[in-house]
Formats: structure tokens, C-alpha cells, sequence
């Protein structure tokens, strides 16, 4: 692991960072950004503590409407890379952000980022978010008992076992059942996960909280019955690609389906859809794309650039926004995709 070079990385990161004033800290509303949002905030009001943190966990796609609503805040981006109308907002407001993230990225426009990808780390986007912000803040992380919230945060970016050694054996089980727990949340219950979170002495209370359980059951429920149920919202099927579509009410479900009916079904490639603020947004999922010779991450971004929209993400597992009017475009576009690599 490249650690020496990801601490200088991040004490280069830390200290163009200002050290008081108003901080907006966006994260990514997944096991990963809920997490690393938590340990950030934790560890960065004791470097500053005169300075004010506002949390706002929200999926990509709100992020212009976040800055737009909190102007005079320094933007402090986690699990998200600005989109290029994120960027162009930035640089007529003339802000800068600073950046936290495992996804590839370009250095374009007024960011600051601590991305593993510009230090050319082979498997850099294993090194997820929550690692990242470890990273920043080791000694106090590793003083203030936080590690085991580190692995969550790892294993729900399915990295965990590229991590393992450096967690002191957590249970993998356990760490599965936190992980999940923390991404059923709906926007409505981050204070109580934020909660459990900080009152937690250890993963095993975190694993027992009522409140955490009863949204994970709620939640694995209804994932359970879209799972079973995908046909029902199918717009493409063949033995190789799925491309389905959910109601708008089933947002937050949408790459769980993805991921669980990729699981069942590893050489199939998943597209599940919904649609959001004027949008189709898509999650990609394939288990053995690597092995077929594809890479949903390459696939789902030059696609968004043919629309000037955002896309991206890894060899198994991808998103993109696509505009309502190129959907079957988009359709058309994955099998072509699709058909070209497994035939």
C-alpha cells in the first residue's frame, strides 16, 4: 500500500486548506460519504476549532443547488468530484473547493483534491473516501478508537478486503451488517445514523442499535421485493443486459437492486434507472465485467459526455445521468456496448 505517499499527499491537501471560517461539507449520500462526512467532521472541528461545519449528505446530482443555496461557504467536497457545471459555477462565484474522493477526476477548474488517482497508485479507487479522510487524520482517528468506522465506511465500497490487514482483523460479517445499515438511510434519517455513529463505543453497539435495525430491515424489505419483482420495470432484457427502470419513490434503491441482481446473475449487465430533477440517473453493474472485457466506469462516462451530463465510476460498477429525451438512445448505446465486448 502506498501510504507514506498518500500522508504527504494529504498533509499537502490539509495545509492549502484554510484553517477557520465557514466550511459547506458535501458528501455523497452512500456508506462511503455518510462515514467519511462523519469522521471528517469529528477530527477537523479539533484542527479548527473556530470554525463553523455545515453537513449536507446528497446525491450528485443536487450539488449545484447546494452551493446555490449556501453561498459564502467554503465547499468541501467528499465522495464527489465537481461536474464541469459544478466547476464553471465555482469559477464564476470565484470559490474554491477542496476535494475528497477515490474516482477518477481531471484538476480542471478551482478545486484542491486529495485523489489517489493523481499520484498514479495502481488500483487507486480502492482507496475509498473514508480511507481517504483516515489518511488526513491517522493519529487522531487511530487515538480516538475510530478505525472500526474506517472499515465500514471500506467495506461498503467493497474494498474491504484490500484493506483487512490494517483493521486489526474486524469481523467481515459484522462489518457487512454496518455497512449496510448505514446506506438504507433516507436524507430524513442521517441525524439518527450521525448519532448511532458517535455514540457508539465500538461496531459491536453500532451493530445492535434498534433504530439502525429496524432501517435496515425496512430497508432490505422493500430491496427484496424490487429485486424479485426488476422484470416488472424492465425496458430491455436479453441473456447478457437488463436495462430497468424504477418509479422516482424508489431513488435510493436503485444501485442496491443493481448490485444484488448483478450478484445473482455475475455476467449479466445490470442498468437500473430512475428519474431524478429532470434526469434518468442509471447505476451499472456487472460482477465479471473485468473478465468480459468491459469497463462500465469508461462506458458510463463517455456516454454523459456525449450529452454534457456526468458519468463515470469503475470496471463492475458505474452511474451516469442521461437527459430525458435520450433514453432510448441510451438504451440502444449499452447493448451496442454490450454486444461489441461479450457479443
Amino acid at each position: 500500500m502506498d501510504l507514506g505517499r498518500l500522508m504527504e499527499e494529504g498533509k499537502r491537501f490539509l495545509s492549502k486548506m484554510p484553517r477557520s471560517g465557514r466550511f459547506l461539507l458535501i458528501a455523497d449520500n452512500d456508506t462511503d460519504g455518510i462515514v467519511a462526512a462523519h469522521l471528517f467532521a469529528r477530527y477537523f472541528h479539533r484542527r479548527s476549532p473556530y470554525s463553523s461545519l455545515l453537513i449536507v449528505v446528497t446525491n450528485r446530482d443536487r450539488v449545484l443547488d447546494v452551493l446555490r443555496e449556501h453561498p459564502g461557504y467554503v465547499p468541501v467536497f467528499l465522495d464527489i468530484t465537481p461536474s464541469e457545471d459544478v466547476v464553471k459555477y465555482l469559477e464564476a462565484e470565484k470559490r474554491t473547493a477542496y476535494v475528497i474522493d477515490h474516482h477518477p477526476c481531471s484538476c480542471d477548474g478551482p478545486l484542491v483534491l486529495f485523489n489517489p488517482h493523481l499520484l498514479n497508485i495502481p488500483n487507486a479507487s480502492r482507496y475509498n473516501t473514508g480511507f481517504l479522510v483516515y489518511v488526513l487524520f491517522r493519529d487522531e482517528v487511530v487515538k480516538g478508537g475510530d478505525l472500526w468506522k474506517v472499515a465500514v465506511s471500506s467495506f461498503g465500497d467493497s474494498s474491504y478486503d484490500f484493506l483487512k490487514p490494517h483493521f486489526y482483523g474486524l469481523d467481515k460479517r459484522t462489518v457487512e451488517l454496518a455497512s449496510h445499515m448505514v446506506g438504507s438511510g433516507e436524507e430524513k434519517d442521517l441525524p439518527l445514523i450521525f448519532s448511532a455513529l458517535e455514540e457508539a463505543e465500538g461496531i459491536d453497539d453500532f451493530v445492535g442499535n434498534e433504530d439502525l435495525l429496524r432501517l435496515k430491515e425496512d430497508f432490505e424489505r422493500k430491496l427484496k421485493e424490487l429485486v424479485s419483482n426488476i422484470e416488472e420495470y424492465s425496458l430491455y432484457r436479453d441473456k447478457t443486459l437488463l436495462v430497468a427502470l424504477l418509479p422516482p419513490e424508489f431513488s435510493r434503491f436503485k444501485s442496491a437492486v443493481a448490485t444484488v441482481y448483478s450478484k445473482r446473475n455475475p455476467d449479466l449487465v445490470v442498468a437500473v434507472g430512475t428519474k431524478e430533477n429532470g434526469w434518468y440517473s442509471f447505476s451499472l453493474r456487472c460482477q465479471n465485467a473485468q473478465e468480459r472485457g468491459m469497463h462500465l466506469g469508461v462506458f458510463a462516462r463517455d456516454e454523459a459526455r456525449k450529452w454534457g451530463t456526468r458519468g463515470g465510476g469503475h470496471a463492475p460498477a458505474a452511474g451516469l445521468r442521461v437527459p430525458l429525451e435520450a433514453l432510448d438512445e441510451f438504451v440502444a448505446d449499452i447493448r451496442t456496448y454490450v454486444m461489441e465486448k461479450i457479443g
